[in-house]
């Protein structure tokens, strides 16, 4: 039986050898688990609590909230599903560029002439 890598370097960080020995072995019990493999699914369970950056390989969180987003908004409009997706991209990449005011700045709510001004801080 081939030994277990180390698990952290003098850091308590989880070593490569062993990123990878859990890498390997969680693949094969995804597959099993998807089969209907029990043991193999509490298996995924402790090797996701060891190292749960692992379940990004996998599963993509926000892919995966998009998708659905998708399906459940167009239904069966294959025009909404082929448009919505190049529309929530552009949008994320537009929001990648904002920045939020400080809670110092002030957005005017209203052109009121009057000496006192409506403000509304963030």
């Amino acid at each position: 039986m081939a030994t277990k890598a180390q698990k952290t370097d003098e850091h308590g960080t989880m070593t490569p050898a062993r990123r990878g020995e859990l890498l390997d072995e969680l693949k094969e019990c995804v597959e099993q688990a998807q089969d209907g493999n029990e043991e193999a699914l509490s298996k995924v369970r402790e090797i996701l609590k060891e190292a749960p950056r692992l379940a990004r390989i996998f599963v993509d969180l926000a892919n995966v909230a998009e998708r659905s987003f998708v399906k459940r908004f167009s239904g069966d409009d294959p025009l909404v599903q082929e448009a919505l997706p190049p529309q929530l991209k552009a949008k994320r990449e537009e929001l990648a560029g904002w920045v939020c005011p400080t809670s110092t700045d002030s957005l005017p709510l209203s052109h009121s002439t009057s000496s006192q001004s409506n403000l509304f801080v963030l």
